[in-house]
């Protein structure tokens, strides 16, 4: 038995004796032919041939166990064969590693790594060594089993096992350990500021995964946790509004498991919501104080809010930068819509409007007397500032002529004016703030002078004093003059004229003595722009008065009634 060392030379001879025809050597390894592997030579001895023959080969370990042998012959019938050499060629062993490549385990299960010796010579004593890759020279473990429990991702990486002996160390078996585990994730920024209306876009990006293909994503939001809203890792709400506010979850899935949630708030802002706390109409007493009052019921983000108060008629003066507006000592020309907004930073609110409705007692607008002619058709008009509005009276004397309800203007109406329409007319307002508001109206009817008598009959007697006198309805004031039948003014008359009122005049004419002479009928002429009118006066002796005229009889059981007119003088009697 030759025993070598892989890798180190076998040298063996194979020598004949001394023969003629020279011998010629053949070499086998077991039953392979390794001649070509050898060199000879002869010598020559007293005319006899001897061959030496040298095999010269490198041990492998597929040499152990065969049997090396030489055949000489100078015969084609006669050959010798040398005794067989046993090769025992010692190698470092051959290892292989289980489970197979790559090894995949799940994050904090156990792995166990496994080499065995698929061949070694010699195989005994065999000396074992762990490392990885990364660090080659660090050992971890002398077995041929490497158990590493509860493995974490830090330990994916390939390692190599190898197995020595007397020999020489094997070649190393690698395993690549591939350790799994679930996504972790992480997301937008939070809190997520978005304003209403536009568009959100919640983004979950991966930060780590193994395997990092086929991830299931999972959107929901808290409180509703059974509800999935998207399976992206982008989630997109269009036109948000504020019920989208709130906390929502992302979670990505492999086949190692669910990665924890990731959370984003979503901060929907939108700009305040305003509600008065003044009710509306806001009805006030002029010159008393008013105070609006607006609130935010709600509003995102609801600090730095800012105010403005205006006047719907008057939309480019602030009145006010506060959430109340007070007005003092408030009058009639404040009366109307006035509106509050609120803003923040998004946008500035739908304003909140109040309508103050300011009142006052009635005042009935003075004007100027009315003049018109007779038979003109008349509109006496009058227009009444009053809040609320006024129920108007139209009076002659306490005679009521027409009422109207809740009127701004009023008007009384004579379709045919007459002489004896000019009047003092009296209109009353009134309102809940203010009864009996009085203003006078009045109307001059331009018109002929008009007597009350027509004809005037004086009993007189010699050297007594005469004196009548008459009522006269004109405007403008009359001009007159008494004359004689024959159309002579008389002398010794005396005469005025009383104005009553604008156009009521009462003539006086006397006479302190009156003779025969001056019997008989005079005519008191009355004239103005207008027209005239005459009255007859007629001056007689005194006498027995005319038997009296009965107008009217009425009789009782026990009574009677008797109206009647005496022609003396023409006087109710």
């Amino acid at each position: 038995m030759m025993t070598r060392n892989e890798g180190q030379q076998i040298n063996l001879t194979c020598e004949t004796s001394n023969c003629n025809p020279r011998a010629t050597i053949n070499w086998y390894k077991s039953s392979e032919d390794i001649t070509n592997q050898t060199t000879f030579l002869t010598r020559s001895v007293e005319g006899l041939q001897r061959t030496i023959s040298i095999l010269l080969s490198t041990a492998v370990k597929d040499d152990n166990g065969k049997h090396v042998f030489c055949i000489a012959s100078n015969s084609p019938t006669l050959n010798f064969t040398s005794n067989a050499v046993t090769l025992n060629v010692l190698y470092k062993p051959n290892v292989r590693s289980t489970p197979s490549n790559p090894y995949r385990v799940r994050e904090y299960e156990t792995a166990t790594l496994i080499c065995k010796v698929i061949d070694s010579n010699p195989n005994t004593s065999i000396a074992w060594k762990w490392i990885k890759t990364v660090s080659p020279t660090l050992v971890l473990h002398n077995g041929p089993t490497f158990t590493i429990p509860i493995i974490q991702r830090g330990r994916s990486g390939a390692y190599n096992c190898t197995a020595s002996n007397a020999v020489g160390t094997s070649e190393a078996a690698t395993i690549t350990v591939d350790v799994q585990y679930k996504p972790e994730i992480r997301t937008t920024p939070s809190p997520y500021r978005v304003k209403v209306g536009e568009i959100a876009t919640l983004v979950c990006t991966i930060t780590v995964a193994n395997p990092s293909r086929g991830i299931m994503w999972k959107w929901i939001k808290t409180g509703s946790a059974n509800t999935v809203l998207h399976n992206e890792s982008t989630f997109t709400m269009t036109n948000i509004q504020r019920g989208r506010s709130g906390t929502y979850n992302c979670t990505a899935s492999n086949t190692v498991g669910t990665s924890e949630a990731a959370t984003i708030d979503v901060d929907v802002l939108y700009k305040p919501e305003v509600r008065s706390n003044t009710s509306s109409p806001y009805r006030v007493r002029e010159r008393e104080t008013v105070t609006l009052m607006c609130t935010v019921s709600d509003a995102n983000p609801n600090t730095g809010i800012t105010w403005k108060w205006i006047k719907i008629n008057s939309v480019d003066t602030v009145l006010h930068n506060n959430s109340y507006y007070t007005i003092y000592n408030i009058d009639r020309q404040r009366s109307g819509s006035y509106s509050c907004t609120a803003s923040n930073a998004v946008g500035t609110s739908n304003p909140a409007t109040i309508t103050i409705d300011v009142q006052y007692e009635p005042l009935i607008e003075d004007e100027a007397v009315k003049i018109v002619n007779e038979n003109e058709r008349v509109v006496l008009t009058r227009r009444i500032s009053s809040n609320p509005l006024s129920n108007a009276f139209w009076y002659d004397g306490t005679h009521l002529l027409k009422s109207e309800t809740s009127v701004k203007t009023t008007n009384f109406t004579i379709e045919k004016a007459k002489c004896t329409d000019t009047n003092n007319f009296t209109l009353i307002a009134s309102n809940a703030l203010q009864r009996n508001v009085t203003s006078l109206v009045e109307l001059i009817v331009n018109c002929r002078p008009i007597s009350d008598m027509r004809n005037i009959t004086l009993w007189v007697s010699d050297g007594v004093s005469l004196a009548f006198s008459t009522k006269i309805i004109a405007f403008p004031k009359p001009r007159y003059t008494l004359m004689f039948g024959n159309g002579m003014q008389l002398n010794g008359i005396g005469d005025s004229m009383a104005v009553n009122s604008v156009n009521n005049f009462t003539l006086y004419f006397y006479k302190t003595t009156v003779s025969q002479i001056k019997y008989g009928t005079y005519y008191l002429h009355i004239n103005n722009s207008f027209g005239e009118t005459t009255v007859n006066v007629n001056v007689q002796p005194q006498r027995e008065p005319s038997i009296p005229l009965i107008s009217e009889a009425s009789c009782n059981v026990r009574s009677a009634q008797i109206q009647w007119r005496s022609s003396f003088n023409g006087g109710n009697i």
